[in-house]
């Protein structure tokens, strides 16, 4: 039997530890799970009172976020190269705009910015690039809240909706994972995070700021299995006898850009 054939067995198995608790994962059909997650994204990150406030979901998705603000806030605009999902784009609703037409929101300043797992699956433009314009976007005295999602950390292949297995885009190349169906996000590979971020915001202009960490350390289970231990080192890029402990428990890195 190949490593391939053994590891997809392993994977089958029930001892191989979750990405994402269950009860976490929300269910992309249904609109209420969605829109009860965008509340909670909106609460933990922002944690402020909206009120009287312009809020910009950067890189918004479906748009989820940006409906939820506009609860709220006084505008309230969710902006992607893509429209996706099911709600009205590039009409407004009130005080809520889904759009993907830059120019409808590079004249406005906003005092809330939320760019929540963005710059990691940016492929075609620098993030340093994105935060830039975040800035550029930003009232004097607003904030930008942005969530980072480390390629190297448990979920961080997205794939736990197709099958709920930490590190499984680590552990699995792209054409492993692509035969046995699974469909990969864009995704750059950063296995490095806290450096790699900190020359995106060093390179936008922005002083060094630290972030805050939402950690966990991998389980035994893959110190323990020789071929699942090796892959993830060779993922990682280190030598054979130096497991990846610090980079495998960063699973998100929030940063918070005050502008002046």
């Amino acid at each position: 039997m190949s490593e391939f054939e053994e590891l997809k067995k392993l994977l089958n198995d029930n001892s191989w530890p979750k990405a994402i608790p269950d009860p976490l994962i929300c269910d992309v059909d249904s609109e209420e799970d969605k829109h009860l997650r965008a509340s909670e994204i909106l609460s933990f990150m922002v944690g402020e009172p909206l009120q009287n406030k312009k809020v910009l979901d950067y890189g918004c998705g479906e748009g989820h976020l940006a409906v939820q603000a506009a609860k709220s806030a006084s505008l309230s605009i969710g902006y992607d190269l893509t429209a996706q999902g099911s709600a009205v784009w590039e009409e407004q609703n009130g005080n809520c705009l889904l759009t993907t037409d830059f120019s409808k929101i590079e004249n406005e300043r906003f005092d809330v910015i939320v760019l929540y797992d963005v710059l990691d699956h940016s492929i075609e433009e620098d993030p340093s690039s994105i935060i830039k314009k975040a800035v550029d976007l930003a009232a004097k005295g607003g904030v930008i809240h942005i969530r980072c999602h480390p390629w190297c950390g448990r979920h961080g292949g997205h794939l736990y909706q197709q099958t709920n297995k930490a590190f499984v885009h680590m552990v699995f190349t792209d054409d492993e994972l692509q035969e046995m169906g699974y469909e990969l996000e864009p995704v750059r590979k950063i296995v490095r995070p806290v450096i790699e971020y900190a020359k995106w915001f060093k390179d936008a202009g922005i002083a060094e700021i630290k972030p805050l960490g939402d950690y966990k350390d991998p389980e035994r289970f893959f110190r323990r299995n020789p071929q699942v231990s090796n892959r993830l080192k060779k993922a990682i890029g280190l030598k054979k006898d130096v497991f990846p402990k610090a980079q495998l428990r960063q699973s998100f890195l929030d940063y918070v850009v005050k502008v002046v």
